[in-house]
């Protein structure tokens, strides 16, 4: 089944729908992966949601995320949500409903946005401010329903907002070789978002995850 999702998640077309018989069989080896490996990997994402991340090569890597019901945006992360990415994402729904906006960023000394820069060490994550401002111009403003794949390209900026909770989607990262560090994009004036700790689920993070996967088993039993 990993071999199908690999396929199924890199096929081409920048949007596309899965039938229902395709959604079953990967929304259960979501289910199975994340139930799995949940206590063990499972962290907290500063955007708010909860990711696992299943290494495959170098390159590759299978990533399940998660967002319960009730959760924000931990405080502290305020204006870190448009951000871009060092991989290309190839993204499949499997649960809830997801608006997703692109943008252009655009150089300009007096720009609404200063760019900043993730750092990784172990456990943590921290925003590094370059000293480029820029603005940003939306290019697509869509919205992804359950079943829904889609594409994004390293490095394109983009802003994700849950429209319906739980939710829960399976990304499969392409990374390229010399890959930029990912940058995020705050409006001016706002304080960068602290040090993040990516930690390991509390009891109630984890019946808070537990309850949104029975959700998804729930809706492929309808």
């Amino acid at each position: 089944m990993l071999d199908a999702v690999i396929s199924l998640l890199r096929a081409g077309g920048q949007i596309r729908h899965c039938d229902a018989d395709t959604m079953e069989r990967v929304a259960s080896f979501f289910a199975e992966r994340v139930e799995s490996r949940l206590e063990r990997d499972a962290q907290r994402h500063p955007l708010g949601f909860v990711v696992l991340t299943e290494q495959l090569d170098n390159n590759l890597a299978l990533r399940y995320h998660v967002w319960p019901v009730g959760w924000s945006l931990p405080h502290g992360q305020e204006g870190s949500e448009t951000h871009d990415h060092s991989y290309e994402l190839n993204s499949l729904v499997i649960l809830g409903s997801l608006r997703q906006r692109t943008f252009k960023p655009i150089s300009d000394e007096c720009g609404s946005y200063d760019t900043w820069k993730v750092a990784y060490s172990p456990g943590t994550s921290s925003l590094h401010r370059i000293g480029q401002k820029v603005n940003l111009r939306v290019d697509a403003d869509d919205t992804f329903v359950a079943g829904t794949a889609y594409r994004l390209s390293a490095g394109l900026p983009h802003h994700v907002e849950m429209i319906e909770r739980p939710a829960a989607t399976l990304v499969l990262s392409v990374t390229a070789k010399n890959a930029p560090s990912p940058r995020v994009f705050v409006p001016t004036g706002v304080d960068g978002p602290g040090k993040f700790a990516r930690t390991p689920l509390n009891p109630a993070e984890l019946a808070a995850v537990n309850a949104a996967i029975s959700g998804l088993r729930r809706s492929q039993q309808r």
